[in-house]
């Protein structure tokens, strides 16, 4: 999808740069669960409307059962046309990204205000939590501007790991300049310092960290003698930045 007139202007106008990725927010379609249940109902109508046996009664009934599916269907499909002509489009440059939306001016955010936050979010299909339900994980990458304003809330791995891919590549170099410059970077409950990593404001020395350990829920300071308490992963903002300078200093004491 190429970019209107007005979305090249906002980005020009920004400084943007190169376009590197388009995406279209992908749609929530209502058809697909309600045509899980209508299939069979339907089959079942169409059968009792086309067989001579079950009585005059039982045709009536399952054929307006049938035009009833067949309404609710409609009411689907011209519900998710429409969701999906609205569902904004991310046009992602190197130094920032514009969402247009129809019907809507296009909205610009700079990378450099942007603060992204990764968490999974567990999804249970089925009537229970039990043992005939399935589990599914979704990475999920928020995107939060100045004061912690949402921007843009990606899901889906595929989505996530990419557009969390390009903020990280842009924001390591700075975050080592800014090390060697002898500043203090802050990641939540985390920061970095050009001597080591520190927790809640527990200083630990770069030698006598490990590595994190991140899992779909939690971030994990390993230390030569033992982790420390975990950490809530939607909680800590730039996490591959981070994760990023603490394997290059545990790799350089090796």
């Amino acid at each position: 999808m190429e970019p209107t007139e007005a979305v090249t202007e906002l980005a020009e106008r920004g400084g943007y740069g190169e376009l590197l990725a388009v995406h279209r927010m992908p749609l929530r379609s209502v058809l697909s669960p309600i045509g899980l249940f209508l299939l069979p109902v339907a089959i079942l109508s169409t059968v009792l409307a086309c067989t001579e046996r079950f009585g005059p009664a039982a045709r009536s009934a399952g054929a307006a059962v049938t035009l009833g599916c067949v309404v609710l269907a409609a009411l689907a499909v011209r519900r998710d046309w429409r969701t999906a002509h609205r569902m904004p489009v991310v046009f992602w440059y190197a130094n920032g990204l514009v969402i247009a939306r129809t019907d809507e001016p296009p909205t610009a955010h700079g990378l450099d205000g942007i603060t992204p936050y990764e968490h999974t979010v567990t999804v249970h299909n089925g009537r229970s939590r039990g043992s005939s339900s399935t589990v599914t994980q979704i990475p999920v990458l928020e995107l939060r501007g100045p004061g912690g304003a949402p921007v843009l809330t990606l899901s889906g791995r595929a989505q996530a790991a990419r557009f969390a891919a390009l903020l990280a590549a842009r924001r390591a170099p700075a975050a080592r300049a800014l090390l060697a410059a002898g500043q203090r970077l802050e990641f939540g409950p985390f920061a970095v310092t050009p001597e080591g990593l520190a927790l809640d404001g527990a200083p630990h020395p770069w030698p006598r960290v490990r590595a994190l350990r991140i899992t779909a829920r939690r971030v994990l300071l390993e230390l030569t003698d033992g982790p420390v308490r975990p950490v809530a992963i939607r909680d800590v903002p730039h996490l591959r930045t981070l994760d990023a300078l603490v394997r290059e200093h545990a790799a350089a004491l090796d």
